[in-house]
């Protein structure tokens, strides 16, 4: 006898069951060679954003390898290949807003973030076209309204249109980039907010302000920093995490573990299943509610970063064909997600969180079935997993990070079972108990509280042991292909190799690593110059041919302005660690010999902590006239305990060889006056005599000039930004060099550089490069010449 219930657990004439059985069969016929239609997918976007050899050499040898092998897979390759193009030129759509315009209408389309008195959201203006605003907060009660703003309020308001910033040093992170991925061309700075009110409101909207309400209750009643973690974990929203703690994760590879990724859906899925089906709901209702609602719901609620709708995407392929009763490949899953996440929007592709997300979970299901047959032992296999996600990781850590955490692998293994099967369980529960019975969620916050705080207390204490940090630079397009090969031959060797010391490969992977990059620092016969783009400030990074040290002059720096509580941000900008210690990094310097400071004032050496934080430092080098306060003693006295040397030179001191060395040249006794006391240097590189000034002024100018009469200069830092009191027409005059930098910060408010210098520079036809035109400047030189001046605007 045939029950209801069987109706349902056997609909084979329905006709959503012969659907659902018809589509997956076409579909898994074509996502048999779903990774060949990803690579194709890549290759198109990657050539239109930026077309370069390697990428062009990469489509060219696929298209002639299935040209080859594989005819119909040929086709079909080259199919997507065209189609995504199409899709890339479709999508990049040209502004249509006129800069000029100050009276804008616009629509509020994210959840406005406030930190301190910054804040920024995202608004659609014109013909619906995204902007990227940002305003100062002038007043605790405006950032108390402007906190009462949702998705989907129409605001007017007054502002200006400006291009984004574009990055000011080399290998940093190109905001005006970033922002053209995502398909935005303005940056609208508000000077004013008229009139905010609600308009119809869409079903995303909706649930976005659902999140925004879950993310303000978090913060009003749990205290940092665990509030941002929460926030983090819960709803994707780490915009309120602890700066500090934050770069910690990211220092020491942690930071996938604060991305709402494929954990977060298994535990919301799993949780989800398990409550339906005990209020007695049927199991394949339960399957097309997860389908249709809570899957696509709680993907909008954790802001829909790329690594939530990877998880999301591929939960949703493999619940389809669950419902279809077919077994699927994860690996389908996995092509079927990135090509729909790429078609839908190609600037993700730029995105590091799609990156990580896509390569390491790839690189996780085709290791699977080794690692189930080889191993059985649960802890096991989590090391072996950790190892694989670590060095398939590798390549894009070193081109956005340029280092890598020798401490990472380890800290995984116990920070991912504790975040992954603890912290991220109980965040929830708090969360929802919040909502519903706010004592309750106070008492598991407590709980939690008393976990994290001694976790997060060994994280900041395993961030500051700089021996551990692997430095390698940022790679150019062939090393990183080089590396991505090496990591994906130490993955086939481990799979290929059976032997119970295969478990030690990633250790020989970052010592073969770490060995090449000095190596090639040995050899290297390239120095180079670079004057740092640090804003109103200077920062001057050398490096030596051939691992013969490295140099900084200066740190750039701001003077600290006292803020009312209200006004302070949970990650206030360092140009120590936030602009100098990553352009160290960058090019692969893992430690400054000489530190030079110059003189006192903080605009040269504001951001001395910033650097010693996150770069090994030797010795730190004052001049005579250096008369430090009791806050720049107590800075030396932290130097000092962390092993670095304090070192005063007296004018006349060298470093170096006869034909590569720098010299001290001033001050010869002490001098009261800060700029004129400045430590002048002359070094001589690639055959050429470099003059650092600091901020040397017209009566140091003098001075130096009667102390060495025939002084011979070919680049010269311009002394004091370019400011009217240096760059005496006498001295220019005397030293007449070839080329002239300026350091200077763009619409300062000292008006440097100062339009009489300019004009002395003009008349004795010395060519000018400044750091707020031209951005970072920099020298390469070999043993006896110049090779290139270079600059990153």
């Amino acid at each position: 006898m045939q029950t209801a219930y069987d109706d349902i657990r056997r609909p084979t004439n329905t006709l959503w069951f012969s659907s659902a059985r018809f589509g997956p069969a076409l579909a898994l016929q074509g996502f048999r060679y779903g990774h060949w239609w990803v690579l194709s997918a890549i290759l198109a976007i990657a050539l239109c954003d930026n077309p370069n050899v390697p990428t062009a050499l990469a489509a060219s040898g696929c298209i002639l390898y299935l040209l080859w092998k594989n005819k119909p897979l040929f086709l079909t390759f080259t199919v997507i290949f065209i189609l995504m193009v199409l899709d890339f030129h479709w999508q990049t759509v040209p502004t249509t807003l006129n800069s000029r315009q100050t009276d804008w209408i616009g629509r509020v389309s994210s959840i406005p973030e406030i930190n301190g008195d910054r804040f920024v959201a995202y608004l659609r203006l014109g013909k619906n076209e995204s902007v990227y605003a940002v305003y100062r907060i002038k007043s605790r009660e405006e950032k108390q309204t402007l906190s009462r703003l949702t998705p989907g309020m129409i605001c007017a308001l007054r502002g200006t249109l400006t291009k984004p910033s574009a990055a000011g040093n080399f290998d940093a992170f190109d905001f005006r980039t970033y922002l053209r991925h995502k398909g935005i061309h303005w940056q609208l700075t508000v000077d004013q907010w008229a009139t905010c009110h609600e308009g119809r409101i869409s079903l995303m909207e909706r649930i976005q302000q659902l999140r925004q309400r879950g993310i303000q209750t978090v913060d009003a009643k749990l205290a940092p920093p665990m509030s941002g973690l929460i926030n983090a974990l819960v709803f994707g929203n780490q915009s309120e995490m602890d700066g500090g703690l934050a770069e910690a994760y990211r220092n020491l590879g942690l930071i996938h573990l604060l991305a709402v990724s494929g954990l977060h859906v298994v535990v919301v899925i799993g949780l989800s299943h398990r409550l339906l089906i005990r209020v007695g709901m049927l199991k394949e209702h339960v399957q097309w509610l997860l389908f249709l609602i809570i899957i696509p719901l709680y993907a909008v609620l954790t802001g829909l970063s790329p690594s939530v709708v990877r998880a999301s995407l591929m939960a949703e392929w493999l619940l389809f064909f669950r419902i279809a009763r077919r077994a699927v490949p994860t690996v389908s899953a996995l092509s079927f997600a990135c090509l729909m996440q790429l078609a839908y929007d190609p600037g993700s592709l730029f995105d590091i969180g799609f990156e990580l997300s896509y390569l390491i979970t790839f690189a996780i299901i085709v290791s699977a079935p080794t690692v189930q047959k080889r191993v059985q032992n649960p802890l096991s296999k989590t090391f072996i997993i950790t190892g694989i996600a670590q060095i398939a990781a590798f390549p894009i850590i070193c081109y956005y990070f340029y280092s890598f955490s020798l401490l990472s692998f380890v800290l995984n293994l116990f920070y991912v079972p504790l975040i992954s099967f603890v912290i991220l369980p109980l965040a929830i529960v708090t969360v929802v108990l919040l909502i519903l019975f706010p004592p309750c969620g106070l008492f598991v916050f407590g709980f939690l509280d008393m976990i994290m705080t001694p976790a997060h207390s060994l994280l900041l204490n395993c961030e500051h042991l700089l021996l551990f940090n692997l430095i390698i630079g940022r790679p150019g397009a062939w090393g990183l292909v080089g590396i991505s090969l090496c990591a994906f031959g130490l993955l086939i060797l481990w799979e290929k190799w059976s032997h119970p010391f295969s478990i030690f490969l990633p250790v020989a992977f970052y010592l073969v690593i770490g060995f090449c990059h000095v190596a090639a620092q040995w050899i290297n016969p390239y120095g180079s110059v670079t004057f740092l783009d640090v804003g109103q400030g200077d920062s001057i990074l050398i490096r030596f041919p051939h691992r013969q040290g490295a140099m900084l002059i200066d740190t750039g720096g701001s003077l600290p302005i006292k803020k009312a509580d209200w006004q302070k941000r949970t990650d206030p900008f360092d140009v120590g660690s936030d602009v100098v210690s990553q352009q160290i990094k960058a090019m692969g310097i893992s430690k400054i010999d000489w530190l030079v400071l110059t003189h006192r004032d903080w605009d040269h050496i504001g951001g001395l902590n910033g650097v010693i934080d996150h770069i090994r430092v030797a010795n730190i080098v004052i001049g005579k006239a250096f008369q430090a306060t009791n806050t720049e003693k107590k800075w030396f006295e932290r130097a000092k305990n962390m092993r670095i040397h304090i070192v005063n030179v007296p004018a006349g001191a060298q470093w170096g060889t006869e034909n590569l060395y720098v010299k001290v040249l001033w001050p010869k006794t002490a001098i009261s006056d800060s700029n004129n006391g400045s430590l002048v240097l002359l070094a001589k590189m690639g055959g050429v005599h470099f003059l650092f000034t600091g901020d040397l002024e017209k009566e140091g100018e003098a001075g130096l000039l009667q102390q060495i009469p025939n002084l011979h200069v070919d680049v010269l830092k311009v002394g004091h930004h370019g400011s009217r009191t240096s760059s005496s027409e006498a001295f220019i005059q005397a030293i007449h060099p070839k080329l002239a930098i300026i350091s200077v910060g763009k619409n300062n408010r000292f008006g440097h550089p100062h339009k009489e210098v300019l004009a002395v520079f003009k008349k004795y036809h010395i060519p000018i490069l400044r750091t707020d035109r031209d951005g970072a400047v920099r020298i390469v030189f070999t043993s006896n010449r110049i090779l290139q001046i270079k600059h990153a605007k």
